[in-house]
């Protein structure tokens, strides 16, 4: 498949801090008061196009923050949508997308997001992102990188590049990872995953448990979110702690995750200790569900400093 380069490229931020590594797509953002059923219309109160999907929606919130920011991983096509996402990355100074490939022979990936009043979403993926061709990742891309994100759907499978990362001195974080005998695990400085994931692949399991089994496996940090409720964390000393999330009135949980993770690279960058990297990710989430779009309108930082001061870790024992 031929890779076609944008006429227009932007230079190349130099000594990256971040590399977020993975999909890239656009969202329709569908606002429903309720979910249609048979012979039961509904009639939607916003209908938007925006940029979408895991890796796009981490690099957006870090590169708000004025992060130097790597993005590649899927690319993007030479359509509409493909448009939307170039024309969207573009606004960002900090934000190098020189690794970012677009293709005339594949559309970008779209994903149409039914969200409900609730704040809750259903999908309908229209393109699938396994059709689009991923750009490996190499020493060159990594190059000048701290963070590296990945945030392909880990599954069973290795994660391509996470090896390379290890050994040029990287700390990779990945989420999706519950088995403690993925063959990323040793790769790896930490993952972040959901309570709902690990309990759908290990039905009626001890998630606090299995986040202890998970970091002896590798010997890093172990994440475990729960939607508004407690998130638990185990440190790389196998200490633990839990921080609460505070209520906050959801309209949209597209994306939190994501705005989750680039809320715990940016407290790792700024080398603060876990528990306050931890509450200050948990303020970005919190502060993402109350806005409509994964990535449209991020927090200010500001915004998130004065919400993470609120919170607090309790060590678990």
């Amino acid at each position: 498949i031929r890779a076609l380069s944008h006429p227009h490229r932007r230079p190349t931020v130099a000594d990256c801090d971040v590399l977020v590594y993975g999909p890239i797509a656009i969202d329709n953002i569908i606002r429903i008061p309720f979910l249609p059923t048979p012979e039961v219309d509904v009639i939607p109160t916003e209908d938007i196009y925006q940029i979408g999907a895991a890796a796009a929606n981490t690099a957006l919130w870090l590169a708000t923050w004025q992060v130097r920011t790597r993005l590649c991983g899927h690319g993007i096509g030479h359509d509409y949508g493909g448009e939307i996402v170039w024309a969207r990355l573009q606004e960002f100074p900090t934000l190098d997308i020189s690794y970012l490939r677009r293709y005339h022979e594949h559309n970008t990936p779209m994903i149409r997001c039914l969200v409900t009043d609730d704040g809750e979403r259903s999908f309908i993926v229209l393109r699938n992102l396994s059709t689009m061709p991923v750009q490996p990742l190499t020493a060159e891309i990594l190059g000048g990188v701290k963070y590296l994100t990945l945030t392909f759907h880990a599954d069973e499978n290795p994660i391509a590049g996470a090896e390379v990362a290890h050994g040029m001195g990287v700390r990779a974080i990945a989420g999706d990872v519950v088995n403690p005998s993925h063959p990323t695990l040793p790769y790896l400085y930490a993952v972040s995953n959901s309570t709902a994931y690990v309990l759908e692949r290990y039905p009626g399991a001890d998630v606090r448990a299995h986040a202890h089994t998970l970091h002896d496996a590798f010997g890093g940090i172990v994440v475990t979110t729960n939607g508004g409720n407690l998130i638990h964390v185990v440190d790389r000393d196998g200490s633990a702690f839990q921080v609460q999330p505070p209520q906050v009135n959801v309209v949209d949980a597209t994306g939190a995750g994501d705005s989750f993770t680039a809320g715990l690279v940016y407290g790792m960058l700024q080398g603060w200790a876990l528990d306050r990297v931890v509450c200050w990710a948990t303020a970005v989430g919190a502060l993402k569900v109350q806005r409509i779009g994964a990535a449209s309108n991020p927090a200010t930082v500001a915004e998130v400093d004065a919400l993470a001061a609120t919170l607090h870790a309790e060590p678990v024992a």
